[in-house]
């Protein structure tokens, strides 16, 4: 992470996974998924753009509650990325 500039986080799980904001000498790079045995890679190019796609993903039921554990529906999920940022998922 550390290769990848200045970071901060800024959204976290319980498994340790996080987002961070990340810059280097003053600019914004971009927000990096710190994910639980996987690269890290910049995600997401604004705030903005990781906050929208997470409430999007929330209010349409991507994220819900299973056994009192939030749960993915991967392919929803995957398809706001894609509508909200234009790009594909990186996984």
């Amino acid at each position: 992470m550390d290769t990848l500039g200045d970071w901060v986080p800024i959204l976290l799980s319980a498994s340790s996974d996080q987002y961070a904001a990340v810059w280097k000498a003053g600019d914004f790079i971009g927000v990096a998924g710190v994910l639980e045995g996987a690269d890290t890679e910049i995600e997401f190019l604004t705030i903005e753009e990781m906050l929208r796609v997470q409430l999007a993903a929330y209010t349409s039921g991507a994220y819900f509650l299973a056994e009192r554990e939030i749960e993915i529906e991967v392919d929803l999920l995957d398809g706001i990325y894609r509508q909200i940022t234009g790009r594909e998922p990186l996984y």
